[in-house]
């Protein structure tokens, strides 16, 4: 870490007075970037800045990290690169204070721009599982009924999940958002073809983050749906 300037004073003692025509004031700029998504789960963060110059006596202890923790410092030419290891969930702000390095010149640089990643590492969840059929009984289902798969996640879903119901891929068409990316509704009229029983589902999912759920089978509350396709026999007994 450079030492404090103390003052106005400019101490350059490898100048001579004939070279100070073209001494360089100019304080560098450092302007910091990075190749990960305003939303990410990748850990560490990559993170590169460029003083548009080669600077001395900059080091990690330079960067001001709030969320997280600067390591593996590589220079090369004019650019530093350098990783971010966030502490927790949340936005990881960089930046780079002024005066903590200077160039060639004895110019120190100003203060960076401030940049944020949001860093999402958390697994999404599905908090409400719910089956039901349009029978007058929504637990049972006949031959033409709609099972209804109703879902709640636990933040949203980077796209449609992906649900099978009765051992049926549903079409995308009949996978609908609710009111938010949270909320989910998937349908399937069942068929002839259909096996007679408890309609099992599997629920698939993945988050803005590209987080991907634990697959989900089971509902959260209610009871199941039961495929009945079996149409009751009258037996007419004669009196003996």
């Amino acid at each position: 870490v450079a030492s404090t300037i103390v003052g106005n004073v400019d101490y350059r003692p490898w100048y001579t007075t004939s070279s100070l025509n073209n001494l360089d004031t100019t304080a560098p700029i450092p302007v910091i970037i990075s190749t990960a998504g305003s939303l990410t789960k990748t850990s560490p963060i990559p993170f590169s800045v460029n003083f548009g110059e080669g600077m001395n006596d900059f080091e990690l202890g330079d960067i001001t990290v709030d969320n997280g923790t600067a390591g593996d410092l590589v220079f090369t030419g004019t650019n530093y690169t350098f990783n971010v290891t966030p502490t927790d969930d949340g936005d990881v702000t960089v930046s780079i204070p002024a005066n903590g390095a200077w160039d060639a010149s004895g110019n120190y640089n100003e203060d960076s721009n401030s940049i944020s990643r949001n860093y999402d590492h958390t697994i999404p969840t599905l908090s409400t599982v719910t089956i039901a059929s349009n029978n007058s009984n929504t637990a049972l289902a006949k031959v033409g009924d709609t099972i209804t798969l109703t879902f709640v996640a636990s933040e949203n879903l980077a796209s449609k999940p992906i649900v099978n119901i009765a051992t049926h891929a549903i079409d995308a068409e009949n996978v609908v958002q609710g009111s938010d990316a949270q909320h989910w509704i998937a349908t399937y009229v069942i068929t002839n073809s259909d096996s007679e029983g408890v309609v099992p589902f599997t629920i698939n999912f993945t988050d803005i983050a590209t987080n991907t759920g634990i697959q989900v089978s089971v509902k959260t509350e209610d009871s199941d749906v039961t495929f009945d396709k079996t149409a009751p026999v009258v037996a007419i007994i004669a009196p003996s």
